[in-house]
């Protein structure tokens, strides 16, 4: 049985966050979560949907979105403006593992720069955009959560339900999700690149193997070598360092 997602049950599980949120919206459909918010909503809004119709990933992609999946996203205001905001994306990442480890779920990591992955099977998306010339950054997630079949998805992916073998009651890990995600937003601007990069350490699944990556129609394999200070991918293509953002590569599903 299919238990929806309760506005009323969420504002009751995690009273020390609500200082920080402001309204929680809860759809049946929407087209994208990040695309209402963005004409909707306003700092510290949240919408959540049951399924989206035009679910979206990183450069466009299409994020499938059946139902008993978790589709959030959070309107964030930083004042004052962020210097660093292309590290807002790897932040949220590193923390939605920490929640996931919390529930119960190892074995998990990051695939720079915004994929959760389980054993090579993808469980999350992040996507963040952000609305100039508002100071509005919106943090989308989407997150597999009950789904045991999709036809639509391409690509190796997992659910919660799958790895844990049970139904997971996605009121209950929002609970625990949403705390954890505005307490990181709220600590974001002061962390130094020496906290925020220990943490993406810990979860970073490409350090040390070998993969490639597209840039400007050209291939480039190489050894993956972490990220620098500016989140930036860097990858050693025969001993030597290159650095890539997330804006302007396609990174290939080889991994050896």
């Amino acid at each position: 049985m299919c238990i929806k997602i309760s506005r009323q049950l969420l504002e009751g599980l995690f009273p020390a966050a609500r200082c920080q949120m402001g309204r929680l919206t809860v759809l049946d459909c929407v087209d994208s979560t990040n695309t209402w918010l963005a004409q909707h909503g306003d700092c510290g809004d949240v919408c959540l949907a049951e399924r989206q119709s035009a679910g979206r990933g990183r450069a466009g992609r299409q994020w499938s979105s059946p139902q008993e999946n978790i589709y959030l996203s959070i309107c964030y205001c930083f004042n004052p403006a962020l210097r660093n905001p292309s590290l807002l994306g790897l932040s949220v990442a590193a923390c939605l593992c920490e929640v996931l480890a919390k529930a119960g779920i190892h074995q998990h990591g990051i695939k720079w720069p915004n994929d959760i992955l389980w054993q090579g099977r993808k469980l999350a998306g992040i996507l963040i955009e952000h609305r100039h010339p508002k100071p509005h950054f919106i943090i989308g997630i989407g997150l597999n959560v009950n789904m045991l079949s999709n036809a639509h998805i391409e690509q190796p992916w997992c659910s919660l339900r799958q790895i844990l073998q049970q139904r997971v009651n996605r009121n209950a890990l929002l609970a625990l999700l949403l705390p954890h995600l505005f307490s990181d937003l709220q600590n974001f601007p002061q962390r130094n690149n020496l906290q925020w990069q220990q943490a993406w350490q810990r979860w970073d699944i490409l350090a040390g193997k070998t993969i490639g990556l597209t840039h400007a129609h050209q291939f480039y394999q190489g050894v993956a070598d972490g990220i620098d200070p500016q989140g930036r991918l860097r990858l050693l293509v025969e001993g030597k360092p290159q650095f890539f953002t997330a804006a302007d590569i396609h990174l290939k599903a080889l991994i050896l």
